[in-house]
């Protein structure tokens, strides 16, 4: 379970594993975006603290960040109005991660689109995985709900929803969702 898995041995010995895997990630994001344009930047992460105990909280954490070579910076209260100058801030004081990068989703997915296009890869929207079919421990099709589809190789990339999907084929995966933060403003400045 989740909670099991919260300890320090297992944090020391998943994290490393987790920043390689986020720094890949990324460096494929920057890849991509020098092929198709979908609003890539780099501006960093700024974790905004409103008490002083979470600033101390916060900086521990940024502390074990620079452990595995993330940077992470400490920011009093006026250092982070300084990298925020047109909002308004009531904090104590920030963390700033400044390799995080932004991007705008709805262009991501039109490049991701165009590139599978761009490849023949042929989309079924709408289709349901319901099962698959195997022979001698080897996938043969997923059957879908506009019927089976055969393929040298099968990518299961269904985000939480991938260990139902998998479990038919007797494939335990470990995954639970994540809990995400967005603020959508009518009219953001550009700079």
């Amino acid at each position: 379970s989740p909670w099991r898995a919260a300890n320090a041995r297992h944090v020391a010995r998943t994290a490393p594993i987790l920043r390689d895997l986020h720094l890949a990630s990324r460096a494929c994001f920057e890849e991509l975006g020098r092929r198709a344009e979908f609003d890539l930047v780099q501006r960093g992460l700024l974790m905004l603290c409103k008490t002083p105990q979470g600033l101390e909280e916060e900086a521990h954490a940024a502390e074990y960040a620079r452990s595995l070579g993330v940077p992470a910076n400490v920011l009093s209260a006026a250092e982070a109005q300084a990298l925020e100058p047109n909002l308004r801030l009531d904090v104590a004081g920030a963390v700033h991660y400044p390799l995080d990068c932004h991007l705008t989703p709805a262009r991501l997915m039109a490049a991701l689109r165009g590139s599978l296009q761009s490849a023949s890869v042929r989309m079924l929207w709408n289709a349901c995985v319901t099962g698959w079919r195997t022979a001698g421990g080897r996938v043969e099709a997923v059957t879908t709900s506009q019927g089976d589809l055969t393929a040298d190789e099968y990518v299961l990339a269904a985000g939480v929803w991938s260990a139902p999907v998998a479990r038919d084929l007797g494939l335990a995966l470990p995954m639970q969702a994540g809990k995400g933060y967005s603020l959508t403003l009518p009219e953001p400045h550009r700079k």
